[in-house]
């Protein structure tokens, strides 16, 4: 239960759409139950044809106080709900909040207590990955014995070239300083609001890495989602998965300049647009996955590209 306000302020932006009543509202007791002494729930609905239960929304968070922000005519899509929910947060931390996820009591202390003592502008806390039922499939995203750098990055690492190409964290245990977040803003439209905050973070000041498992990622049919769904020709891939980092990288040095964390991404970008097998397998590390499939991809003949994917379809988990 939320205690008496006092201290810093945190907000926890919780984007909606169409959400599922129990997914909800689970995740909604586990917000209650942070410890947070002065805690406020931004609430945006982001589906103007489906409007939500404020009032139920209340009764699930009481005493945590809830802010709803008024809707358009238009859905904003996931980046821009979370956008137009940093600028409306007057917190000194702010928190995103997914619909559909669960957060481990004292998971906002921790990280706040994080993020003070490393003098870090964002933190990842580790997380377990659960399926519709709760049930839980893995009860950590590190993978013990791994070498890649998602599995073994740590507080103060350089993480920006590896952010552009692989999810570091998702949004749900994102932990930020509050004037930060909100000078992040715009998002970049050609990445997620999750992976934008942990570049600009990097690029500005330290990011840290929170051992603990403090939350539950949820995996479900609505939000699982293929690598090569709505791509059928190389063509296709390069302009659907490869184009838009470059973008990004675009992005980040229209607001930044000349990064040099940015180097090697850029060289690695311009390789995969290429289907250059020697730059993409130089930088691999940079994302494994994508250049092992990439330097095959490269090999194999456009018109047996839909062999290859038939074959990834096959494999994939």
């Amino acid at each position: 239960m939320v205690q008496e306000t006092g201290g810093p302020k945190v907000n926890v932006l919780l984007s909606l759409y169409r959400p599922d009543p129990g997914y909800l509202e689970e995740q909604l007791c586990s917000i209650k139950g942070q410890d947070w002494p002065d805690l406020e729930v931004v609430c945006y609905n982001d589906c103007p044809d489906d409007p939500v239960d404020r009032s139920a929304i209340e009764a699930a968070l009481a005493p945590v106080p809830v802010r709803f922000l008024p809707g358009g005519t238009e859905s904003l899509g996931y980046v821009g709900a979370f956008e137009k929910l940093t600028r409306a947060s007057d917190g000194d931390f702010v928190f995103f909040c997914d619909q559909d996820d669960v957060w481990d009591p004292g998971k906002i202390s921790t990280m706040v207590r994080a993020l003070e003592e490393d003098g870090s502008l964002l933190a990842v806390c580790d997380y377990r990955t659960i399926d519709g039922t709760g049930n839980v499939i893995s009860p950590t995203v590190r993978h013990q014995g791994s070498r890649r750098f998602i599995d073994t990055w740590d507080t103060g690492d350089d993480v920006v070239a590896h952010d552009v190409f692989q999810c570091l964290a998702p949004g749900m245990v994102l932990g930020m300083r509050g004037p930060f977040a909100r000078s992040i803003v715009p998002f970049s439209r050609r990445t997620g609001h999750d992976k934008w905050a942990i570049a600009c973070a990097g690029i500005e000041g330290v990011v840290s890495y929170v051992p603990e498992t403090l939350a539950s990622y949820r995996r479900h049919g609505a939000n699982v989602t293929g690598a090569l769904q709505g791509v059928d020709t190389k063509a296709d891939y390069r302009a659907k998965r490869c184009a838009d980092h470059d973008g990004v990288i675009d992005d980040l040095e229209a607001r930044y300049g000349d990064v040099a964390a940015l180097k090697e991404a850029r060289e690695f970008s311009r390789a995969r647009l290429a289907g250059n097998v020697v730059g993409i397998w130089r930088h691999r590390d940079l994302a494994p996955d994508q250049a092992r499939f990439e330097t095959v991809l490269a090999l194999v003949p456009s018109p047996l590209f839909p062999v290859l994917k038939k074959a990834v379809r096959r494999v994939a988990p």
